[in-house]
C-alpha cells in the first residue's frame, strides 16, 4: 500500500489581524521572536500549571529555561483563544511517543519548534508537525546529509546553488514529518523523500497516512521552517504568520 506525500515551498507572511483568515483553515501558524519575550517571562509564568514550572526547572541553562517557558505560555494561550477556554484549562499531556495532545480535544491538533531565536507553533485540524532551524553555515553538511537522504535527494543537493541553505530546507522537512506522523525518528527516516514534487512512498514510512503535504518557508534571512500535514490538499498558495496574543 502507498500514501501520497507533497514536497514544495510556499511564501509566508505575517498579518496584523485574524480576520484574513478563515476561522476553518487547515493551519494556524505563529512566529514568535523569543529574545523579545525575556522580559515577560514572570507574567507567562503565571500560565503555567506547578508541573510544567517544575519542567522548566530541569533544563540546566537559564535560556532554555526561558523558551520553555515561553513557548508553553504561548501555546496554552493560543489554544485558549482557538477552544475560547481559559487557559487555566488547557491541560497539556503527552502520548506514548511523547507527542503532545490535548485529552479534552483530541481532534485538535498543534505542534512547537524553536532555536535559539524563534518559536514556531502550529495548530490545526489535522495531524500537524513544524520545525525551524538556524541556517548555521559553519557547518559541514555533507556527513550529515549521506545519513539523512537517499541519492535523488542527495543529488539535488549537490546541484544547488544554495547547498546550505537547501540542505536546511530538507533537515526542516524531515523533522516535521517525523512530528506530524508521531513515529520517532527510525532507520526508515532515510527513505523518506523531500525534494520538491509529489511521490509516492511505502504507506509505512508515515505510518500509515494516506496523504502528507509538507511546505517550507522562510522564517527569516538565517531561519528556515517547515510544516507537515496529514492532509489531502496539494497546493497553498500562501500561509500565514498569525498575531500573538498579548500578554
Amino acid at each position: 500500500m502507498n500514501s501520497k506525500l507533497f514536497c514544495g515551498s510556499v511564501k509566508i507572511t505575517c498579518v496584523h489581524t485574524k480576520s484574513y483568515i478563515h476561522e476553518h483553515s487547515a493551519v494556524k501558524i505563529y512566529k514568535i521572536h523569543l529574545p523579545s519575550n525575556y522580559t515577560n517571562i514572570s507574567i507567562l509564568k503565571k500560565h503555567l500549571t506547578i508541573a510544567e514550572l517544575k519542567r522548566s526547572e530541569r533544563y540546566h541553562f537559564q535560556q532554555d529555561r526561558d523558551r520553555f517557558i515561553i513557548c508553553r505560555a504561548f501555546l496554552k494561550l493560543l489554544l485558549s483563544d482557538h477552544l475560547d477556554l481559559d487557559s487555566n484549562k488547557i491541560v497539556i499531556a503527552t502520548d506514548e511517543n511523547k507527542k503532545p495532545f490535548l485529552p479534552s480535544h483530541p481532534k485538535v491538533f498543534f505542534n512547537v519548534s524553536h532555536t535559539l531565536e524563534y518559536g514556531l507553533i502550529a495548530i490545526s485540524q489535522y495531524p500537524v508537525g513544524i520545525d525551524v532551524e538556524y541556517i548555521d553555515r559553519k557547518m559541514n553538511h555533507l556527513e550529515t546529509a549521506s545519513l539523512l537522504f537517499k541519492t535523488n535527494d542527495l543529488n539535488i543537493l549537490d546541484s544547488s546553488n544554495d547547498k546550505i541553505r537547501l540542505f536546511f530546507t530538507y533537515w526542516t522537512r524531515k523533522e516535521s514529518i517525523v512530528k506530524a506522523t508521531g513515529r520517532g525518528i527510525d532507520d526508515n527516516l532515510i527513505n523518506i523523500p523531500v525534494r520538491d514534487g509529489k511521490h509516492l512512498i511505502n504507506a509505512n514510512l508515515i505510518k500509515n497516512g494516506t496523504a502528507l503535504s509538507v511546505y517550507s518557508f522562510e522564517v527569516d534571512d538565517h531561519h528556515i521552517g517547515s510544516i507537515a500535514m496529514k492532509f489531502t490538499e496539494e497546493a497553498i498558495q500562501q500561509l500565514f504568520f498569525l498575531p500573538l496574543p498579548s500578554v
